[in-house]
């Protein structure tokens, strides 16, 4: 029987506009959960399923398997009843990584359900961010302006100046967005954002700066499939309002997001809706979590863990008070 609860270690992705905050964060500082040194840490995916890259188990009777050999070998008490990928995979239905932006990332969107289904290959992607840290001045692009269409847009485009054409959002520490399919965005230099979304690195770059990779080549762009799935025109606000202590800031059809205070030496009890699967990072101080086994981690500031479906109870305890993200698949 899979533990009710699994502490994990991230997967590290090097990217071009990556730096070192990821690095600084204490849970990093632990034996196996540093990042690569010298090299420019993009994102670490922190609860992740795919076969691009897979989080690791950290400490228990599964220590040092991936989060995909424990799914294929425990199925359902693992995932519950989320339905399998387009692909037939029966997969974790949550994707968290941590993103450290030192420089503009590209202009992209990502497909929804409807076209996944009809390209194969490809896969819905809703995804929100939670602001870890940001740089003075640091902002997001999200959505097209109020006045832009599509031919708009395309013109802009071909004009090198496709950022003009989109909204910038000033972000601060704290803040949540959701960047529904369909929705063109760019993560801004100087933000250190946590995303959870679905299980999906399908992504078309439509426009990307000018910039070269480190052999000098432009990086691909993906303008027609993009252009397919892009949503022009007016969109709603950008940073989604605060929500009640315990409700969800973001509730998507196929995950949720929860931000949770744990006073000092206070015990909360963590909820899933039944047959549901979740996953818990600590955004602040440090806690213990424990399933209603004999499964607990002790998660320092930017660590993971994945609450299996088969949980009955998970509670957090926190001897200095803790902040932590509750994630619901």
């Amino acid at each position: 029987m899979v533990p009710a609860l699994l502490a994990m270690r991230p997967h590290f992705v090097e990217k071009l506009w990556g730096g070192t905050r990821i690095a600084r964060l204490p849970a990093k500082a632990r034996a196996g959960h540093a990042p690569p040194p010298g090299v420019p840490v993009g994102e670490a995916w922190e609860v992740a399923d795919l076969p691009e890259g897979s989080s690791m188990v950290d400490g228990g009777p599964l220590h040092g398997s991936t989060l995909t050999e424990v799914v294929a070998r425990f199925g359902r008490e693992v995932v519950g009843d989320v339905p399998p990928a387009l692909d037939g995979t029966l997969r974790f239905p949550l994707l968290v990584k941590l993103i450290d932006a030192t420089d503009d990332l590209s202009v992209q969107v990502h497909p929804g359900a409807d076209y996944a289904r009809a390209h194969a290959g490809t896969f819905s992607k809703d995804e929100a961010w939670l602001v870890v840290d940001a740089a003075a001045g640091a902002r997001v692009l999200h959505g097209t302006r109020p006045d832009v269409d599509a031919a708009g847009f395309r013109a802009a485009l071909e004009a090198g100046s496709a950022d003009r054409a989109l909204r910038e959002v000033a972000v601060a520490v704290g803040d949540v967005l959701r960047i529904e399919p369909g929705t063109l965005h760019a993560v801004g230099k100087g933000c250190l954002l946590l995303e959870v979304q679905e299980p999906s690195d399908t992504t078309f770059r439509m426009w990307d700066w000018g910039r070269v990779d480190k052999d000098g080549r432009p990086r691909a762009l993906h303008v027609e499939q993009a252009f397919a799935v892009a949503r022009f025109g007016a969109h709603g606000p950008a940073v989604l309002p605060a929500a009640a202590p315990g409700e969800p800031v973001v509730q998507a059809p196929n995950y949720s997001m929860t931000v949770q205070r744990v006073p000092a030496g206070a015990r909360r009890s963590l909820l899933l809706p039944e047959g549901r699967v979740g996953a818990v990072y600590v955004l602040a101080g440090t806690a213990v979590v424990a399933g209603d086994d004999d499964s607990m981690a002790e998660l320092p500031a930017g660590a993971a863990a994945v609450v299996c479906a088969r949980a009955r109870g998970v509670t957090v305890q926190a001897a200095a008070g803790a902040t932590v993200v509750v994630m619901a698949g």
